[in-house]
């Protein structure tokens, strides 16, 4: 855990972060770009009881998005203008800072970005940043399909359980992954979707509507919707992020790359009734 200071440009405002921020990140949404007159915003989030000001004042404007209806307040210097935080109602705990603004602004690394698919194309990422095309709340994750991000450590806090929705159209796969030390639990919301698990992925699960699969920590898993309607799941890790301690297993992408779009029947079926979770 590291101390931060910062301020803005004139110094007349200035503040204590008392630890490392729960993420850093650049966001390259139009506004974002507009409100900072750069390629992206360079921001930290933190809880506001770990921000602390000095006694000088701060402007507000607030923004409401046309798009959602949705507000957002920037906080600036009213002296130099300096945008030095940015905070919303629909995440009231929460405290965005400028990381411009640090005094040893080198002292925490950007390793996610989001709206990337509004972001200026001679903007280059690192191999291993996680981007996301719009929102985190909306992101593809190592595993190569795309969630609609739920509960999680970027979203809420969450430290030791995480819960996103995977929406998987006809034809879509997963890329071959395991995470280690880490359990996974998928209930099908919608549809249906066959899992490929195993060392070698030897087994295939069918989870249709209503049901749900257990995959063990450090098991192998690929889920491939082999239907011809879209299928909706809730998946559900043992971890705050669902990229967290996540594998790819490279080797086995041959089985899925000559995988012909047919329906699999249940090899090994290690499927959990619901009335069994009832009853139990």
């Amino acid at each position: 855990m590291s101390e931060h200071k910062g301020g803005c440009l004139c110094g007349k405002v200035r503040f204590v972060l008392s630890e490392d921020p729960e993420v850093a990140y650049g966001c390259h949404c139009r506004f974002c770009q507009k409100a900072t007159g750069t390629a992206f915003r360079s921001g930290m989030r933190y809880r506001k009881e770990n921000v602390f000001f000095n006694d000088a004042e701060l402007n507000t404007y607030l923004y409401t998005s046309p798009e959602h209806g949705r507000s957002l307040k920037v906080h600036f210097c009213p002296a130099c203008g300096t945008t030095v935080t940015v905070t919303t109602d629909r995440f009231p705990e929460a405290q965005v800072m400028m990381l411009g603004t640090l005094d040893d602004p080198s002292s925490i690394k950007i390793n996610m970005h989001m709206f990337a698919d509004e972001g200026m194309k001679w903007v280059s990422f690192g191999e291993d940043d996680t981007v996301y095309g719009k929102h985190r709340l909306n992101y593809e994750g190592a595993q190569g399909v795309t969630y609609d991000a739920g509960v999680s450590r970027n979203t809420t806090g969450a430290e030791k359980v995480c819960m996103n929705v995977l929406p998987m159209p006809p034809g879509a796969k997963a890329k071959p992954h395991y995470h280690k030390g880490i359990e996974t639990i998928a209930y099908m919301l919608k549809g249906e979707c066959t899992v490929f698990h195993g060392e070698e992925l030897e087994s295939q699960t069918l989870v249709k509507q209503g049901e749900q699969i257990f995959i063990p920590d450090d098991v192998p898993h690929a889920p491939c919707n082999l239907s011809d309607k879209e299928c909706v799941w809730i998946v559900v890790h043992s971890s705050g992020d669902d990229q967290d301690d996540l594998y790819r297993t490279k080797d086995l992408d041959y089985i899925l790359d000559n995988l012909a779009f047919q329906r699999k029947e249940t090899v090994e079926n290690i499927l959990i009734p619901n009335d069994e979770i009832i009853e139990n």
